[in-house]
């Protein structure tokens, strides 16, 4: 939620504007896919370096497990980077839960 209050205080999508353009569904999305973000890359209890990502990806190699190596590569690229072809689609999701939200939930009446 601090993501969230951050966003907001940098961005009232209505203030001074003639259009009405609702509640901030896409800033919330954007803010809760960097939380789980967040999350997955601190999983192991602290932030893997790029030489323990790239050691991880051996060990898998090492035993012989190239699905497993297949699998933390693309983990790993994708919590390095907060891109649309990593995280678009977790958004897109977001977005589809948050816009069901009640005015109520929003804070208002």
């Amino acid at each position: 939620m601090k993501a969230f209050a951050a966003y907001l205080s940098q961005c009232n999508p209505t203030a001074g504007s003639l259009i009405d353009f609702g509640v901030p569904v896409g800033g919330l999305a954007m803010c809760a896919v960097a939380v789980e973000r967040s999350f997955l890359m601190y999983q192991t209890g602290k932030i893997q370096s790029d030489k323990e990502r790239k050691a991880d990806i051996q060990a898998a190699l090492e035993e012989g497990d190239t699905k497993l190596a297949k699998e933390l590569k693309a983990f790993h690229t994708r919590i390095k980077t907060f891109s649309e072809p990593g995280w678009g689609k977790a958004t897109q999701e977001y977005s589809k839960a948050i816009i069901q939200l009640s005015e109520r939930a929003w804070g208002g009446s």
